[in-house]
């Protein structure tokens, strides 16, 4: 049952402040909320609500799972092994992974011997081992060389980032399928006609839905053509309404009267050029058309 923004709801789930909520009105449109407060059953939401009994409500947005992810324990990195050694040629880094990729960058030669060794190679593998912003993490750091070095670390970071661009090319191919076949089908699409909101932009595009079944009407928006904006229906349907950020939704009454500024139609003004705002209630969109 609800009563203004409050709902009374059996839960099969625990919810949390934070969370999206989604069902089916009466009217078959899909509609939904966000959750403000949670105290047992009596869930409390970001709006006033008009939901049957025996409604079902789907939790779109689980706020606490997509907070965990968004937290370092979630992280995935692919575990590699560094090794800078010395040849005749100078100094190479080798980068390898555990599913037998590997990269090898020349780091040329003419280094000064380190007054302090053992400091000057601990500073070589953390500068090496510095991978952040990228999917790998460093497990193992060897420096194989006959005298410890002092390297400036503008070239261990150029080393390092070579390395890593090589590695995920190897990779990329490394996982490629191999026998993959990719064949072309004429399955029917879900709609037999777009128009300009299906922003078809390319002759490929064009083909591909011919191709289903689909007859193209018109191009989409962002299409570069001199067909005049004028004859493109919409430029942006939202659900993001204005009225109702304003306190004049139509639908949920949030004034019981409506501002006289607010009893004509509603335009945005950008750059020298007028939008048309147009709201469509029963579904709760709002339409930028050309003015």
């Amino acid at each position: 049952s609800t009563k203004g923004n409050v709902l009374i709801a059996s839960l099969e789930e625990p919810l949390t402040a934070g969370d999206g909520i989604c069902y089916i009105g009466d009217k078959g449109v899909l509609d939904g909320f966000l959750v403000n407060h949670v105290e047992g059953n009596r869930i409390t939401a970001n709006k006033a609500l008009e939901i049957s009994k025996s409604t079902i409500l789907w939790r779109n947005n689980d706020f606490r799972f997509e907070k965990m992810l968004q937290g370092k324990s979630s992280e995935r990195k692919i575990a590699v092994s560094m090794t800078l050694v010395e040849c005749d040629e100078g100094l190479v880094l080798t980068i390898e992974d555990g599913d037998g990729c590997s990269a090898t960058v020349p780091c040329g030669g003419g280094f000064e011997v380190a007054n302090d060794g053992p400091r000057a190679t601990d500073n070589t593998k953390k500068q090496l081992s510095k991978l952040g912003g990228t999917p790998y993490t460093a497990d193992n750091v060897e420096i194989r060389t006959r005298d410890a070095y002092f390297i400036p670390a503008s070239r261990l970071n150029e080393m390092r980032r070579q390395a890593v661009e090589l590695l995920t090319r190897e990779r990329q191919e490394h996982f490629r399928p191999k026998d993959a076949h990719y064949v072309s089908n004429n399955v029917p699409y879900f709609e037999p006609r777009l128009q300009s909101a299906g922003n078809v932009t390319n002759k490929c595009a064009e083909l591909f839905y011919r191709r289903h079944g689909v007859e193209v009407d018109a191009w989409g928006p962002d299409m570069v053509t001199k067909e005049p904006v004028k004859q493109w229906p919409a430029l942006m349907t939202t659900k993001y309404c204005l009225r109702y950020e304003l306190g004049q939704c139509l639908k949920h009454k949030c004034n019981k009267v409506v501002d006289k500024d607010f009893q004509s139609d509603l335009l945005l003004s950008n750059n020298g050029r007028i939008f048309k705002l147009e709201f469509d209630c029963s579904r709760c969109e709002m339409r930028v058309v050309n003015g």
